[in-house]
């Protein structure tokens, strides 16, 4: 599958921003990983279901965990600010 440039550089923007964020926090790499999405959604031109993979590949770069470890749950809201809320935890 060809990644364009703005979603590589988004995909590593995210990586290093929890890589930083979670510096501190140690995860086993071989465990069951739950990964909460919600996504705030400021129009419905954008469908939340196309984020899930590149949210969990960052997560995954920036934990230490293959995605394939990972329990994952998506939801959203209408938001004026968009953005993504992530809750972490084994």
């Amino acid at each position: 599958m060809m990644l364009s440039d703005d979603y590589r550089a988004a995909k590593t923007a995210l990586s290093i921003a929890l890589s930083v964020a979670w510096r501190k926090v140690e995860f086993a790499p071989k465990t069951k990983t739950r990964v909460d999405i919600l996504v705030r959604r400021t129009d419905f031109r954008s469908d939340p279901a196309n984020y899930i993979d590149g949210i969990l590949d960052a997560v995954s770069e920036a934990i230490g965990v293959d995605d394939r470890y990972f329990a994952m749950s998506l939801d959203w809201e209408e938001s004026i600010v968009g953005g993504i809320v992530l809750e972490v935890s084994q």
